[in-house]
């Protein structure tokens, strides 16, 4: 706006100045004339140049006036597209904030839920420990209980084997009384040695022989004997149990060989029968 009245005041003041010169006396018309041509003529450059510069002026202000209102439209277009940028942000904002005020719901529900599965878990647990603790004394009762009954067992066992061992040892005393009623001499120390019913086996001669020193650490004064076969004795069922017979039955049996038989081995007596006899 100063451009347009910048020549208005240029204007003023050359008519201030102008006035000021026709006001002094001139010496001659001439000069007056001429003056005033050349004012005149100064007044139409001036005019011309000052419509030339208010038309610039006017066509400026007026382009100035287009660019801001296209400016002014464009910054209102921007204005609303803000403002909807800011009314979906918000909306954005809104659905983030239910969102989240969701989820915390959810994650104090899921904190609540574990807390209470936990004291249940806790409790199940001192339950169990409770139990455990009670079947680990009585595990222990039992296992002591085990314990006992063990050896209770190992003894009635030790007592089994020695009944066991006393029953078949009656074998032997049966077969021992065997040997000495079929000895035909007196003074002498009989015993029946058991033998392995075997061809591969020593024969009965063999084996009252090896009995030597056994048979002579029982009785004194034998230095000079040997333990030597006179008879030989099959007893059928030596490892089974002798029970009492029953009237009319057989119970066992026993095969008496010929003493010619101490010498052979095969799988015929299962007892001999040596006598210690001076070499």
């Amino acid at each position: 706006m100063m451009r347009c009245w910048r020549p208005l005041l240029v204007i003023l003041h050359f008519y201030l100045c102008q006035s000021a010169v026709v006001l002094q006396p001139s010496s001659t018309t001439e000069n007056k004339e001429s003056k005033a041509t050349d004012i005149l003529r100064q007044l139409l450059n001036q005019e011309t140049l000052i419509r030339l510069s208010l038309s610039r002026d006017v066509q400026s202000l007026l382009q100035q006036q287009r660019t801001s209102e296209k400016t002014d439209q464009a910054v209102k277009k921007t204005l609303v597209d803000l403002q909807a940028s800011v009314q979906r942000l918000t909306n954005v904002t809104d659905d983030l904030n239910l969102r989240n005020e969701n989820l915390t719901n959810e994650l104090f529900t899921l904190i609540r839920n574990n807390q209470e599965k936990e004291k249940t878990e806790e409790s199940k647990l001192g339950a169990l420990e409770l139990r455990l603790e009670r079947l680990s004394n009585q595990t222990t009762q039992q296992s002591l209980f085990n314990g006992d009954l063990n050896s209770g067992i190992k003894n009635v066992s030790s007592l089994i084997a020695g009944v066991k061992t006393d029953l078949l040892g009656n074998v032997d005393a049966l077969v021992q009384g065997a040997c000495a009623a079929a000895a035909q001499m007196t003074d002498v120390f009989i015993s029946a040695v058991r033998r392995t019913c075997s061809d591969d086996a020593p024969s009965c001669d063999q084996v009252c022989k090896n009995a030597t020193s056994q048979m002579k650490s029982k009785v004194a004064g034998q230095g000079g004997k040997e333990a030597r076969c006179f008879q030989a004795f099959h007893f059928y069922g030596p490892e089974s149990k002798i029970l009492p017979g029953t009237v009319g039955q057989v119970n066992r049996i026993m095969y008496r060989y010929n003493p010619a038989s101490c010498s052979r081995q095969f799988c015929g007596p299962n007892f001999c029968c040596c006598s210690l006899s001076n070499v």
